[in-house]
């Protein structure tokens, strides 16, 4: 097997931290992820995956999220109907795969261990964001930096520009507000991993940084 891209650690450790028995809808998925994306470049200066996130009529979305939920589902990290996924829809339906479940699977964390700033921040936002209603969290997503400059960059492009790329969002300003001493800790994290939420919430208390974490303001 492949090693595991960011992106596919993140949505699967996603799926099992808060919805071991309930389901969460592709619209959550992509927005939750979205804003996990958002706040890392907000409190370590950088970016956590790769992707892109196209701006759709109801909020962002992840570039390839069909391949990528779909590639989740087939290797059993998830479960939904890939059938249902993959049909082509307008992006005004955008709206309708709140609908759409994804519930965990019993392989769901194991696909990899996130570093524990990034385990830390993902749990805080599913937290707060995650049982928002879809109007609820379209609303707080509008009114986060990179869609507020989205909507008034007179050069944007109606449906499908990139949110999180400048001048949407300046991460090189981010980086130079992020002290040394989280700079140390975020490499130490990212070298030695751990499995275990728990374990990473008792070592993380250690840093004096933790209350920069909590995404209480977009």
């Amino acid at each position: 097997m492949s090693k595991n891209t960011d992106i596919e650690k993140l949505e699967s450790v996603l799926i099992y931290l808060v919805y071991k028995s309930n389901e969460i809808g592709v619209y959550h998925l992509n927005k939750l992820t979205y804003l996990f994306e958002y706040f890392y470049i907000k409190n370590f200066g950088e970016r956590f995956t790769k992707e892109y996130f196209l701006k759709y009529p109801h909020g962002p979305v992840i570039s390839n999220y069909k391949r990528i939920f779909i590639n989740l589902a087939q290797r059993e990290f998830f479960l939904t109907n890939t059938d249902e996924l993959k049909k082509n829809r307008k992006l005004t339906d955008d709206y309708s795969y709140g609908r759409q479940a994804i519930r965990s699977s019993n392989k769901s964390y194991f696909i990899n261990p996130l570093p524990n700033n990034a385990a830390i921040l993902l749990d805080n936002i599913i937290t707060k964001f995650g049982k928002l209603s879809v109007d609820e969290l379209e609303t707080f997503v509008y009114k986060t930096e990179p869609i507020i400059n989205y909507q008034n960059n007179p050069y944007k492009k109606e449906t499908g520009g990139y949110v999180l790329e400048s001048p949407m969002i300046n991460i090189k300003k981010s980086k130079d507000r992020v002290p040394e001493g989280i700079k140390i800790a975020l490499k130490h994290m990212k070298k030695y991993p751990n499995f275990s939420l728990e374990q990473q919430k008792k070592d993380y208390k250690e840093f004096a940084f933790m209350e920069k974490l909590r995404p209480y303001n977009a």
